[in-house]
């Protein structure tokens, strides 16, 4: 599965012993000549041609998208590896839609567009990670930008999306289909910058604005990854989100900085996995920052430092190999918080803290790699029990019991980063069978039926044409 153009001289040489050369599933376009020593060289479901005018189209940095009305999708053979074709089904040829320099003034939803390789034959050439929409200075003001499940982001080297007063930006995907937002170098693949500044400098969504109302922010099963020295996810500072909900997602590399430079901004951080790069939350002015169930993992630079401590809390959370900054504040309402193999720990210190005697195991599992074991010495060791901080759906662990993942329901909540309880398919758990996941009907997390909430009953079968709509996500923050 490749795409070669422009190649001059093609050749696989000595050792001698190499297996005869064969293509399957690629095109090969402006390729002079193809050379395999003594062996023979065969094309199965490939197109070859003396040009390449045709056959690509291009979209910011990815040249070698498939022509519109190219022939080639759909035309490969599925009598491949089992695990590649598989893959595959999670690629594109289709290039994403650019938005750049616009400003959104009516409520939009960005869906996936660049369709992914689902069909039983895959494309032929090349498969893109799929990038829905590449988005540069988007300024959104006085209406709703909402992504749904699946949808995939990616920025220039500067900021991708601006919040703007009266606006909101609400990204809620699925443990299945979780929302993208990255950087156009992390998948396409000419070396050329675009945005006019270097990548240190991308941003994929922060809040600009000089008037009120505030933005908003709502990021749930959300995934944020970048290069290394690849730019900012979060950057809640000078211009702060007047609310900002964070939950449920994955946070790989980059920096955040959050400082909520608004006076009563309201940040919440609830069962999220920062994996490496920065994170600077300090104030100097009035504001809220709750964090409980978070795993920050490797994390440089960590530093919390509030205006007012009584405004801030941090429960529950796993702070795994982490470099804390020198400047530090205090953080009064905290505790039940898991150190492992790092230089400071939060203050004040608890004794319902852990400083951890040994690394914690994690493991793979269905939804990702940082599942726990049932030995972990963070089970059943929070400072409330997982309903009440909306937990109930969740696990931390594989274990399975007829079938299904172990999920938290009532007991002490588990320190560190859930994932959604699953079955022995990998699928959330759909107690009464109606094709609405536990966690998705139970919207706040309590294990409880809460018709108030616009929550449907996780219990009794719904049918699908007659589902009360939710009203959005409600926050739990974990207190003493």
């Amino acid at each position: 599965m490749q795409t070669a153009d422009n190649v001059a001289h093609f050749q696989q040489v000595a050792p001698y012993d190499f297996p005869d050369l064969q293509f399957t599933n690629s095109i090969l376009t402006a390729v002079s000549s193809i050379a395999n020593a003594s062996h023979s060289i065969t094309f199965d479901h490939c197109a070859t041609n003396s040009s390449s005018s045709g056959f690509y189209q291009s979209a910011a940095a990815g040249n070698f998208y498939l022509a519109s009305s190219s022939t080639n999708r759909g035309a490969g053979t599925a009598m491949i590896n089992s695990d590649l074709l598989a893959a595959l089904k999670q690629k594109t040829t289709y290039p994403p839609v650019i938005y750049s320099n616009i400003t959104v003034s009516t409520n939009l939803t960005l869906a996936p567009q660049a369709q992914r390789e689902t069909g039983t034959a895959p494309d032929i050439g090349f498969g893109y990670d799929p990038i829905d929409f590449i988005t540069h200075l988007v300024s959104v003001t006085n209406c709703s930008l909402t992504l749904a499940p699946g949808t995939a982001v990616a920025c220039y080297n500067g900021t991708g999306i601006w919040p703007q007063e009266g606006s909101s930006i609400t990204c809620i995907g699925t443990p299945l289909a979780p929302i993208w937002f990255t950087r156009y170098q992390s998948v396409q693949e000419q070396a050329i910058s675009l945005g006019g500044s270097d990548p240190s400098q991308g941003s994929s969504v922060t809040p600009y604005h000089t008037g009120t109302p505030a933005p908003t922010g709502v990021f749930r099963f959300t995934r944020f990854s970048c290069p290394a020295n690849g730019g900012v996810h979060f950057y809640d500072g000078a211009y702060s989100f007047g609310a900002l909900l964070l939950q449920d997602s994955e946070i790989w590399g980059g920096a955040n900085r959050l400082t909520g430079a608004g006076s009563n901004t309201v940040t919440a951080l609830q069962n999220n996995l920062f994996n490496r790069g920065t994170f600077l939350a300090s104030s100097t002015v009035t504001n809220s920052l709750s964090m409980s169930n978070n795993l920050f993992w490797s994390v440089a630079g960590f530093t919390v430092k509030p205006a007012n401590s009584n405004l801030w809390a941090a429960y529950n959370n796993e702070f795994d190999s982490c470099s804390w900054g020198f400047s530090q504040g205090s953080v009064v309402a905290s505790g039940y918080n898991a150190y492992w193999n790092c230089n400071k720990h939060l203050t004040p210190t608890n004794t319902s803290d852990i400083t951890l005697t040994n690394a914690i195991a994690y493991q793979s599992g269905p939804l990702g790699a940082l599942y726990q074991t049932n030995t972990s010495q963070l089970i059943n060791a929070g400072s409330c029990t997982a309903d009440t901080c909306g937990l109930y759906q969740y696990t931390v662990i594989t274990n399975l019991a007829s079938g299904l993942e172990m999920r938290e329901t009532n007991s002490i909540v588990d320190i560190g980063f859930h994932y959604v309880a699953t079955d022995s398919n990998g699928n959330p758990i759909d107690t009464d069978g109606d094709g609405v996941a536990n966690y998705a009907e139970d919207l706040n997390g309590n294990g409880s039926y809460d018709s108030s909430a616009g929550e449907t009953d996780w219990l009794a079968y719904n049918s699908p044409n007659g589902l009360a709509a939710g009203s959005g996500l409600q926050v739990f923050t974990p207190l003493k």
